[in-house]
Formats: C-alpha cells, sequence, structure tokens
C-alpha cells in the first residue's frame, strides 16, 4: 500500500504550522500518523501537504496550573500513562491511554492527535469528556477554547477548522471526593473498543454523589456523554440498585452502531454492563479519597 505523492513540512512553531495548512488547501496535520497515514496507504484520503507538529516544543508535556492540569497536544500516551498527577487525580485518562494499542503506539499517539481525528472509537475521547476537559485551538484569527463536549459532532468530524490545530488541553482541578475510571471491551483484531465506557464522580460527605460524569465510545456515532444517566445520579446515594436503575437509562435516545464487529443491540447491552462496572468502581475510588 503506497499512498499518493505528497510533500511534508516540520514546522517549527504553531504560527508556522498555521501558515503552512493555509497555504495548501487539503493540507493535514501530523502529530501522530497511525490513523491519517493508514488511511493515506489505503488512498481514502491523499493530502497534498503534511504538516509534521513534532518539532514544536510548545506543543509537548504537561503543566500544573492554578486550575487544574495542561497537557500539550503532542504529549504522548507513554507519558500520561507515566505521569504521577495523572495516576493519582485523572485515573480514567491514565487507564484509557493504557488501553490503546500496544507500547510502540503509545510511545507515538498524542493526545491531541488522537482527539483532532474524531474517530468515533477514541478512547481518549470519552476520558476527556467524563472530565470536562476543554480545548485549547490555534488558527488564522487567533487562539479559541472549546469545551470537549462541543468538540465532537460525528463520525470522524469535529469542531477543528481545516487550518486550525489543537494546542493543549486542560483538565479542571480534581476535588476532594474523587475518583474515576475507565472499562473497555477490545475489538480482538485491533484493540480498539467494541465499547468503552469513561466514568468520573465526587462522592459527598453526606454519601450522596454531588457530581457525575458519563460518557461512551465505540458504541455511537461519535463520544458522547450520557448526561440523562449524570442527571439522575447526581444527588442519590450509589448503591448498586440505585447505579443499575440509572443505567437501565442508557438506550433512551441512542442509536447504537452495527458494523462486523458486533450489532447494535450487543453494543447497547454491553454499554449498559460497563457503565455499571465504571461507575461502582469510580464511586469505590472516589470514597477512598
Amino acid at each position: 500500500m503506497i499512498p499518493a505523492r505528497f510533500d511534508y513540512s516540520a514546522a517549527e512553531s504553531v504560527e508556522e504550522a498555521v501558515a503552512l495548512l493555509q497555504s495548501r488547501a487539503g493540507a493535514r496535520v501530523l502529530a501522530g500518523g497511525q490513523d491519517l497515514l493508514t488511511q493515506m496507504k489505503l488512498r481514502h484520503v491523499s493530502p497534498p501537504l503534511l504538516v509534521d507538529l513534532r518539532k514544536i516544543a510548545s506543543l509537548r508535556g504537561m503543566q500544573a496550573l492554578e486550575t487544574g492540569l495542561r497537557f500539550g497536544a503532542m504529549t504522548t500516551c507513554t507519558e500520561i500513562v507515566a505521569s504521577p498527577a495523572v495516576k493519582d487525580g485523572y485515573q480514567v485518562l491514565a487507564e484509557a491511554a493504557d488501553s490503546i494499542g500496544d507500547a510502540q503506539v503509545r510511545n507515538v499517539s498524542t493526545i491531541g492527535g488522537n482527539l483532532a481525528s474524531g474517530d468515533p472509537a477514541s478512547d481518549l475521547a470519552a476520558a476527556v469528556l467524563a472530565l470536562d476537559a476543554t480545548l485549547q485551538l490555534a488558527g488564522p484569527n487567533g487562539s479559541r477554547s472549546i469545551a470537549a463536549e462541543q468538540f465532537f459532532l460525528g463520525a470522524f468530524t469535529t469542531a477543528l477548522e481545516s487550518t486550525e490545530i489543537i494546542t493543549a488541553l486542560d483538565l479542571p482541578a480534581v476535588p476532594a471526593g474523587s475518583g474515576s475510571t475507565y472499562e473497555k471491551v477490545k475489538i480482538p483484531a485491533n484493540g480498539y473498543p467494541l465499547c468503552g465506557v469513561a466514568a468520573s464522580v465526587v462522592h459527598g460527605r453526606d454519601g450522596s454523589i454531588l457530581l457525575c460524569r458519563l460518557a461512551i465510545t465505540g458504541v455511537t456515532a461519535h463520544p458522547r456523554r450520557l448526561r440523562n444517566v449524570e442527571a439522575w445520579l447526581e444527588g442519590k446515594t450509589p448503591t448498586p440498585a440505585t447505579i443499575r436503575d440509572a443505567c437501565a437509562m442508557i438506550g433512551e435516545g441512542l442509536t447504537f452502531i452495527t458494523n462486523l464487529h458486533g450489532s447494535g443491540d450487543y453494543r447497547g447491552h454491553l454499554t449498559t454492563v460497563l457503565a455499571e462496572r465504571a461507575l461502582l468502581r469510580a464511586v469505590e475510588r472516589a470514597q477512598g479519597r
């Protein structure tokens, strides 16, 4: 499999990367490349120019802020998994990143590239939705912020403009009594989620759930939060029966994907099962903090 002819340029600043994207219609960002290069080899896409972001130092690494934790868009999954700050406060992100591919894939895969692809089976997308993340974007008209929930619009479709790049991802500070987790059933052939569920909760001193976030991936047209389940659980004591009742509402208003890996009915069943597991585990972690 050989891609169509293309030009390549390695930008050394965000401004240069944006200018290069403007210079050629159809130019694409190279931020990890596993999905993009595969699509190019299959001739599903044929960008005339690839703009490599690996030389832009400002897009790498993690930074503690007063408001939480910031990830440069070129931070790799391996770096996320190895971070003590992520393991301690943002377990759902560490587990989602660790579930991606193998060590070689995680060494190259970046959080910005993963989210920008808009893959309906993105592990990291579910995690950042459950953590109320905000994406920082840069383009010809300057910088802008967008909530993760507003970013994913459809299968391989996001709010990212063709001449914009993701520069960073911001996670809010974790309050006391927080716990999160990621549950996944993998497709054996490629490791992508047949179903993935990310859960994050804040457990109150009175024993009730103060805040609940529940997100799914791999089962619908794009990763999304389950707001009806979240709203139903907030303010209630998280007993197994209560969580089971909440998860019984998961299918309301959703259309589950059917493809060669599984039927929509099966994905719907998996989502309910994994959501129960994820919520119970998140609550257990929250009660221990």
